[in-house]
């Protein structure tokens, strides 16, 4: 079995290293944009389409006229280029698909905040064989940069990107697993039940609220973003006090996706410690987000969790079954009668069988059952 996985860590430069990075990030936008212009040029004039090949092939020479351009990772050039690229295709199949289609557009400095690397080239993690202290460095920065390795890398790195944010810099590290992680322990089949009240609620009657981090954060960031309306000023440069509220807006929004990241993180790890083999509902989420529930499909992000759950699940050699979600509630999974129930009963209450259970104990029962054909209370199966 192979899979790819991510994992994240603080990068801490000092004040020269930092002017660096800004620096690699403002020519590898130049650079972007450079290579979307020329699509645009080469079709209006000579209704010839680029590819990647024909830019990646002109990226030598324009190393060789431009030094500024030269000091950085020549792959870490290639994969920007490759970026142009799925932008591009990323376009044409909204276009074939009948969507709106949205061109690629120019990116401002401001807004190009990542480079792309291939580990080991352009990149590298050293570690001090004295100190035991792993140090960061990038082609072109004099120096290594401080990284918080708060854990060993797992598998092996692939590639590597470096993202600027309001709060510092961060490097992801993309590794890729091999093999078989040997026999697992003997534990329960689980399904399930991923939901907007209570965030996860398991076959075995265990659940887990969800918390409400938008709602909570959202005052705060309101009134960042209102200070930023009355601070700016339309036609003229942006003042020391809007850049100030904007930095602020962004810190508080920050601060939830980060409550809502590690809420995720800890269900999921919940969620695959306490299953031999998980069923989980193969929900629509992009329509859900599109609903009238859409903010809270936003704020629970139920697809990250399923991908949270996934990916760990198979780190630890486990198997995960999406199923069918329709119908989950509104079923007795223990003699499959119909049991209609309004969005505001909480409680499963069978008129068939007499079956009772909590409303989302008794959906991620029959997800459970949808996947490995086992009723509430059936015995242990080994993970595959």
């Amino acid at each position: 079995m192979s899979f790819v996985s991510s994992q994240e860590f603080r990068v801490y430069p000092k004040q020269r290293q930092a002017n660096g990075l800004h620096a690699m990030l403002a020519d590898f936008c130049g650079l972007y944009n450079a290579a979307l212009q020329q699509r645009e040029e080469a079709w209006k004039r000579r209704r010839v389409s680029l590819s990647y090949e024909d830019q990646a092939n002109e990226l030598p020479a324009l190393r060789a006229d431009m030094p500024d351009l030269a000091r950085w990772s020549y792959t870490a050039q290639q994969q920007l280029l490759r970026r142009v690229n799925k932008a591009y295709q990323a376009f044409f199949c909204r276009v074939r698909r009948g969507e709106k289609p949205g061109f690629p557009r120019y990116k401002a400095r401001s807004w190009f905040s990542s480079a792309e690397f291939r580990f080991g080239d352009g990149l590298t993690l050293r570690t001090d064989k004295k100190t035991g202290r792993t140090r960061l460095r990038i082609a072109g920065i004099d120096g290594g940069m401080r990284l918080f390795l708060h854990r060993p890398l797992r598998g092996k790195p692939v590639t590597a990107v470096l993202t600027r944010r309001v709060d510092g810099w961060f490097l992801i590290v993309q590794c890729r697993h091999d093999g078989d992680v040997g026999p697992q322990p003997l534990l329960p089949d689980l399904g399930v039940d991923l939901g907007f009240i209570d965030l996860v609620a398991m076959s075995n009657d265990l659940t887990v609220p969800r918390e409400r981090c938008w709602a909570e954060e959202q005052p705060v960031v309101a009134t960042h973003q209102r200070a930023m309306a009355r601070r700016r000023r339309p036609g003229k440069k942006h003042s020391q006090r809007y850049r100030k509220a904007t930095r602020l807006a962004a810190k508080a929004q920050r601060r939830v996706a980060r409550r809502r990241k590690d809420r995720l993180h800890k269900a999921s790890r919940l969620v695959v410690n306490l299953a031999g083999r998980l069923g989980h509902e193969a929900l629509n989420v992009k329509g859900l987000c599109r609903g009238i529930l859409a903010r809270s499909a936003h704020d629970v992000a139920l697809g990250t969790l399923i991908a949270m759950v996934t990916y760990k699940a198979a780190w630890a050699g486990k198997v995960t079954i999406p199923v069918d979600p329709s119908g989950t509630s509104q079923t007795c999974p223990v003699c499959d009668g119909r049991v209609e129930k309004a969005l505001s009963e909480r409680e499963h209450r069978c008129l068939h069988c007499g079956y009772t259970a909590h409303r989302d104990v008794a959906a991620a029962q029959v997800v459970e059952y949808r996947a490995f054909g086992t009723r509430p209370g059936q015995g242990l199966q080994r993970a595959a």
